[in-house]
């Protein structure tokens, strides 16, 4: 859901002078705070920026209920967040909001800009997949070809526009032309999160309910799914290394982390102290090895050494749905 192209822009950005000097930043979205206190000064839902060590900024409403966020591959400053209530988009760093949607569009679980032409934006709702082809002014149903209508994530290709992926309760669901048009890629599995590796664009991995990861490494051309100890498990969120192809990641309900080192032929799992349910991953561009993970319940956590330790990262007691980056 929600930490996919991001990464592509990091990349090219980073061959531009001054980008050492300026790090990306990330970004969480919190569902739920488990420690909450009735009429309590509580941590606020919604959109967080995270400012170092332990400290997150809020952005936006303190109740807003949203599940994912992107930032404009070629502005810092305007973000989409998918929301219950429609599609909200701030245009200056997250300071003011407006609801881009009408009644229509609610339940919207994910969305995306397109990395190439960022005027087109698409949506996940749990009612099929709506795109604005003029940044959020106008939106129109673009799920032809979808057989079953919950989707819950989308990913759009780096290196061609135009072209994305989506997943929810029917499986897997490719289009070329901007969505105006599906194939089914799989329906062996729902799919609850697709990633793509934005250094090395072959390669592709998607969560899925009960039957573990789904891997591809032509393009999204063939998928097969991932065999061992995660095969059975129900991943809600992936992730893959942009500065080591071989490595990625993936964790759900009850599962700990899974990592693998050799491009998914074997996975070990790893065990959080405190915390057995996830549902964000997201690879540090800065950092070789480390990962970020978003938990149900403990706020968010990082490893410096692929699950071998833990350190938390602030949101005590929030309910982590999805991480993304900016451009710098």
């Amino acid at each position: 859901m929600k930490t996919k192209i991001l990464f592509a822009l990091i990349v090219l950005f980073s061959l531009q002078p001054g980008f050492a000097d300026t790090a990306p930043t990330l970004y969480a979205v919190m569902i739920q705070n488990q420690n909450a206190i009735l009429h309590g000064n509580n941590v606020a839902l919604g959109l967080h920026r995270y400012d170092g060590d332990t400290t997150w900024t809020h952005l936006g409403w303190r109740t807003a209920k949203c599940f994912a966020g992107d930032v404009h591959p070629q502005d810092n400053s305007v973000i989409c967040l998918a929301c219950g209530n429609g599609v909200m988009k701030s245009a200056n760093g997250g300071e003011e909001w407006r609801i881009t949607t009408d009644w229509r569009m609610t339940e919207v679980l994910d969305v995306a800009f397109d990395p190439i032409d960022p005027s087109a934006i698409y949506s996940a709702t749990a009612y099929g997949v709506w795109m604005s082809p003029d940044g959020g002014r106008f939106w129109q149903y673009s799920g032809k070809g979808i057989v079953k209508s919950f989707i819950q994530t989308l990913c759009c290709d780096i290196s061609t526009s135009g072209r994305l992926f989506a997943g929810g309760e029917g499986g897997l669901y490719l289009t070329e032309n901007r969505a105006d048009r599906w194939s089914e890629i799989s329906n062996q599995a729902a799919i609850l999160d697709i990633y793509q590796n934005p250094k090395f664009p072959d390669k592709w991995i998607a969560g899925s309910r009960d039957h573990g990861v789904m891997l591809s490494s032509d393009n999204g051309k063939t998928w097969t799914f991932a065999e061992g100890p995660i095969s059975d498990k129900t991943i809600y969120a992936v992730a893959m290394n942009m500065n080591n192809a071989n490595i990625m990641a993936a964790a759900g309900f009850h599962t700990g982390i899974y990592i693998s080192k050799d491009n998914g032929t074997t996975w070990e799992q790893k065990q959080v102290p405190n915390s057995r349910d996830f549902h964000a991953l997201i690879f540090d561009p800065r950092h070789q090895e480390r990962l970020w993970v978003g938990t149900l319940g403990q706020g968010v956590i990082y490893s410096d050494d692929l699950g071998e330790s833990w350190h938390h990262a602030g949101l005590s007691g929030g309910e982590i749905w999805s991480f993304t980056w900016d451009h710098r």
